[in-house]
Formats: structure tokens, sequence, C-alpha cells
């Protein structure tokens, strides 16, 4: 991203190297400007003001939503697989995967609908990877939760995931 500010910045330089001193100015204004500009986006500060101002935010999906809202299942989509966790002597979900799992099974807890997850190997994946939906299936079962009652574990991509899930 800072590719194009950057080329900005040089391209702006090089028009006021090539202008009369006095007409010079404005060139060195708008690079000043860029080159402030690209320092405010790359502070962690303002990308976290950026998210909250820009991006909506999304409340979370409560047991009396799905009740009201007549829902027959929880489809857990998948977020990413770890393959080797030397501490579980194999595949484990990343953090975010992990956290939509319980977030599933307390919601599957709760009102009572069966639970379903999808996650295949994914497009740059190796055949000899476990795919996503059986590592939860074994996540759950390491931590003594209730198994899941559908996996889609042939996806690649998240239409696949939506796909093959409906096919299940």
């Amino acid at each position: 991203p800072a590719t194009s500010g950057l080329l900005a910045s040089f391209v702006l330089l090089g028009w006021a190297w090539r202008s009369a001193s006095q007409r010079a100015r404005l060139p060195l204004a708008l690079c000043g400007l860029t080159t402030l500009l690209m320092w405010l986006l790359s502070c962690h500060a303002v990308a976290i003001w950026l998210s909250v101002q820009l991006l909506p935010q999304v409340s979370a999906v409560t047991p009396e939503d799905l009740k009201r809202q007549q829902v027959q299942a929880l489809v857990i989509l998948g977020g990413g697989v770890r393959q080797q966790a030397p501490e579980y002597g194999g595949p484990t979900l990343s953090p975010d995967a992990m956290s939509r799992l319980l977030y599933g099974v307390h919601l599957s807890h709760q009102s009572q609908l069966p639970m379903a997850y999808t996650g295949g190997v994914g497009w740059a994946g190796t055949s000899d990877q476990t795919p996503e939906a059986e590592v939860a299936a074994m996540d759950l079962k390491r931590l003594g939760l209730p198994a899941l009652n559908w996996q889609e574990n042939q996806s690649r991509d998240t239409r696949e995931n939506a796909r093959l899930t409906a096919q299940l």
C-alpha cells in the first residue's frame, strides 16, 4: 500500500526539481502532504481509529436471535490451522478459528441446535495436511466438548464452504 504514496512523492519531487524555484512550492507542499499522510496511515492508533469509524461494528449472535430467526443449525466457518503444534503433537486450530469454534459450542449448548464446521485444506495446502474440519473435531475431543454433527472437509475456499455445507 505504501508504494502508491512513495511513487506520488517521487513524481512530485521530480516535478519540483524540473520547475523554476517559484513554481516548485506546490509540488513540494503536495509531497510533504503525501509524506504526512503515509506516516499517519502507518501509525497503529490511526489504524484503530479508522477501523472503529469506518468499519461496521457487528454485535454477536445470541441464542435468542437464533430462536427468533428460526435457525435450524449452526455452521462455523473455518479460520485457519496450525499444522504443527508441538504442544499437541499435531495440528490445532488457529486462535481465531478456536474462538469461533468455542463460541459455536456455546451457542449450540444454549440453543440446543446441531453444529457443523466447514473447512478443508485450502488452495495453497498440501495433500498431507489435515483438513480444518477434522482438526476442529480433534480439538473438541481434546477439550472434552460435544462432537460436531457435521464436518465439511473438502472445501478449498469460502465459496466451496457454502456449496458443500449446503449439500450436507
